[in-house]
């Protein structure tokens, strides 16, 4: 009875012993994969997008700011991924669509305007824009906006962590800021 028993421990001992280097193996296989895929990915950084390469309206632009990563898209609970914006009232800056984008302390508001027959309001909102950087309408204070070379599209960019009036030009919440103006400019 004491070998049997002897024997059954043993057995024990040994499975254990060999579970546990299997489990060891596959750790380490396991990791030695995930450090191969990361630098696989560092290799192959995906090319940054181009402007020509999207739709010229306002989902066009959406994608293309999503593909910079100035936004993201939610995912909803079905593990879909949607467009995480606000649709705006764009007639009061007499736009034909528009869209508000919450990113952290970042509030990114994108506008689209005919590219002919623009409205009375149109006008008068994008020549503000051109002009001094800023508009105003009904009886609120004066918007700070960016708008595009082709004039079809307006931005409103809101960061409170900046300070418009002795901005830090070397601070990242800046720099982020001046690219995705760069990048609305030439789309």
């Amino acid at each position: 009875m004491k070998k049997i028993l002897a024997a059954l421990l043993s057995a024990g001992i040994i499975t254990v012993s060999l579970a546990g280097c299997n489990y060891q193996d596959a750790l380490f296989n396991s990791n030695a994969s995930s450090q191969a895929a990361q630098g696989d990915a560092q290799e192959t950084t995906e090319p940054e997008a181009k402007a020509e390469d999207f739709d010229k309206n306002l989902a066009g632009l959406s994608k293309y700011f999503e593909k910079l990563g100035f936004i993201q898209k939610a995912e909803k609970a079905d593990g879909d991924n949607a467009d995480p914006y606000i649709k705006m009232d764009a007639s009061l800056v007499g736009a034909e669509e528009g869209r508000k984008y919450s990113v952290g302390n970042v509030v990114i508001e994108l506008y689209e305007y005919k590219t002919t027959g623009l409205s009375d309001t149109a006008k008068k909102i994008i020549g503000e824009v051109e002009n001094s950087g800023s508009f105003s309408i009904l009886e609120l204070p004066e918007v700070k906006a960016y708008i595009s070379n082709s004039k079809q599209f307006m931005m409103i960019y809101t960061d409170k962590s900046i300070n418009d009036e002795k901005p830090d030009e070397n601070a990242d919440n800046y720099k982020k800021r001046e690219a995705i103006v760069e990048k609305l400019a030439e789309f």
